[in-house]
């Protein structure tokens, strides 16, 4: 991001959420004068599907790559 920002007592000069190009969000948190960013990024998804899942989803990619050279 091309800003130059100051954390310290002032005015706010960027609200809510920023997402970024690789997958990261920063939330930002204020209390009592004091201010902070948490830095979010996606969960990687593979762990939560187990093979049989993923040799499935893979065979499904096939399957719509052939339909979609016959249309």
């Amino acid at each position: 991001m091309d800003r130059n920002y100051d954390s310290g007592f002032g005015n706010q000069v960027l609200f809510g959420t920023i997402f970024c190009d690789n997958g990261v969000w920063m939330d930002r948190g204020e209390y009592d004068g004091s201010e902070w960013w948490i830095t979010n990024k996606y969960p990687d998804l593979i762990d939560y599907f187990d093979k049989s899942d993923i040799v499935k989803y893979e065979r499904l990619k096939k399957i719509n790559n052939i339909n979609s050279k016959l249309d």
